[in-house]
């Protein structure tokens, strides 16, 4: 009887510990990584705003321009307000917007 209770005992503290694990790695599969200006910003969203990207790399939407760096090019611009698909490893650089003087 003991030996049951130790059993039973054991196996329900082994099934929640899995299950947690078992949370934690789903967790770990939907985080994606993205660069803005190679820092890195780790996210669980499958799509974010220009503007959210923006403020997750620390840079303010206001003085900043977006773009999704698409290899050698400037990249595309990405408005504050667009929706933007978010796949790992997608880079971006924010680019300090030109204040004219007056």
């Amino acid at each position: 009887m003991f030996l049951t209770f130790l059993l039973t005992t054991r196996l329900s503290i082994e099934k929640p510990l899995r299950f947690v694990m078992t949370e934690e790695k789903q967790k770990q599969e939907m985080t994606k990584v993205i660069f803005v200006n190679k820092v890195q910003i780790r996210v669980e969203q499958d799509t974010l705003l220009g503007k959210e990207i923006l403020q997750l790399a620390g840079f303010n939407p206001q003085e900043y321009d977006l773009y999704l760096n698409e290899g050698g090019s400037q990249g595309k611009k990405i408005g504050p307000d667009e929706s933007v698909r978010i796949k790992n490893g997608l880079r971006f650089n924010a680019i300090r917007r030109e204040v004219p003087y007056g």
